[in-house]
């Protein structure tokens, strides 16, 4: 799959810190990854379980499922790698950040940000994708804060588009923080 982890860059200058509550978004898709290069079972039933833990048992395996399916379509579009974190690491990439933008664009029904994110991300924004992404929103949209993934002035700052500093766009209380 396309998702194989890639080691970030540590030359980039933006780091990214999921909280706990999303973590287990991202690691569905880092689990994924993995998959592709080591099948391992026990590691999809592991990130199903954590994600059970917040969304329930039969959401968290219809999320996986949205979410294989959601991959297949990306790796359809994109044939380069996304570069992931490790399983279990807080510390995220802009692209991983870019993909959770993507999935909560679409259900916040965020055109534009959907389309940014595509973009960023070196993929189409087709219909086909839109509704993958939000198929995978709706089963994660306990775990979404609208402000976290779906706010266009705090994705162009994270992504290098925007003129914010973190300490403008990121308030104490959300559930990702951003260091420049």
């Amino acid at each position: 799959m396309f998702m194989e982890m890639q080691k970030s860059n540590p030359d980039r200058s933006v780091l990214i810190l999921f909280s706990p509550k999303v973590l287990p978004v991202i690691d569905l898709f880092r689990g994924l990854a993995e998959l592709e290069e080591n099948y391992s079972s026990p590691l999809l039933e592991e990130q199903e379980g954590q994600l059970a833990a917040l969304i329930g048992s039969q959401q968290a395996r219809a999320a996986l499922s949205d979410a294989l399916l959601l991959s297949f379509e990306l790796k359809r579009q994109r044939r380069s790698l996304l570069a992931f974190s490790a399983v279990g690491s807080r510390q995220g990439s802009v692209e991983e950040f870019c993909l959770l933008a993507l999935i909560a664009a679409a259900g916040f029904a965020s055109q534009p940000l959907f389309v940014r994110a595509a973009t960023v991300l070196n993929i189409e924004p087709t219909e086909t994708l839109r509704r993958l992404s939000l198929d995978l929103s709706k089963r994660l949209s306990q775990l979404f804060l609208e402000g976290d993934f779906t706010d266009i002035n705090r994705f162009e700052a994270v992504v290098g588009g925007g003129p914010q500093m973190a300490r403008d766009i990121v308030p104490d209380d959300s559930s990702i923080k951003f260091y420049f």
